[in-house]
């Protein structure tokens, strides 16, 4: 939501008639308001249907042993922490070799670059808004690892954090997998959904819960023996 957006719809609803300073019952309005220069990056609405089981399994059939990705969970007790996170151990996740968080980082580039240039265009100061593509601080290794199983089964369920969802919405059951640089989660996260079958595990649709941004990251194939094994808690 960028401050576009907000006068976009401040000014339909004045078209509409709405007078802010009548007292009575809400003014409600649906559908969408853009700000300037929308032709920007892709962006997608939420609601875009998500792959189904079928078509998940179908994806690990085709791709051979030989081929499959590699996840690695790398505990790091003197890295970054949660604002007074006293005993946190932040676990970084990395596939293939590579962090997470640079993968997601270049991804995310061209659509936060987008985004500052079209809310400077709306009046605010550039030192303000900062450079956030991938600004994200790794989960704890308790959140990723077992008995949490958040990269299992078992995700974190978005609407027990405060947001509303429909129960269809393609946003439940997704697994948290970067969260805000805050300290709180849901403040700025990025999500996957993560499919476990009998010998692969598949991670796919990889989404910024509050942007509609298109990641085209994987989908991931995972050896489901090897996933297991790199979840095990450490002692």
């Amino acid at each position: 939501m960028t401050p576009g957006a907000v006068a976009g719809w401040i000014r339909r609803g004045l078209e509409k008639g709405w007078v802010p300073g009548r007292p009575g019952k809400p003014w409600l309005m649906s559908g969408r308001v853009d700000g300037p220069g929308v032709e920007g990056p892709v962006a997608v609405r939420r609601g875009l249907a998500a792959p189904t089981r079928a078509e998940i399994e179908a994806l690990a059939r085709g791709r051979p042993a030989s081929r499959r990705d590699r996840l690695r969970l790398t505990d790091n007790p003197g890295g970054e922490s949660w604002p007074g996170g006293e005993g946190n151990v932040p676990c970084e996740i990395s596939i293939n070799g590579e962090a997470l968080v640079e993968l997601v980082r270049r991804v995310e580039r061209p659509f936060v670059d987008r985004e500052i240039e079209l809310r400077v265009a709306d009046g605010e100061a550039r030192e303000d808004i900062g450079d956030f593509a991938g600004d994200y601080m790794s989960m704890s290794s308790d959140w990723l690892r077992l008995p949490r199983r958040e990269l299992l089964d078992e995700p974190w369920d978005t609407a027990a954090k405060g947001f509303v969802l429909a129960p269809d919405d393609p946003q439940r059951g997704r697994a948290t997998v970067l969260g805000c640089t805050c300290g709180i989660v849901e403040c700025w996260f990025l999500m996957v959904r993560i499919t476990v079958l009998d010998e692969v595990v598949v991670w796919s649709d990889f989404e910024q819960f509050h942007r509609h941004w298109i990641y085209g990251l994987g989908p991931y194939v995972f050896d489901k023996a090897e996933y297991l094994r790199e979840l095990e808690p450490r002692v």
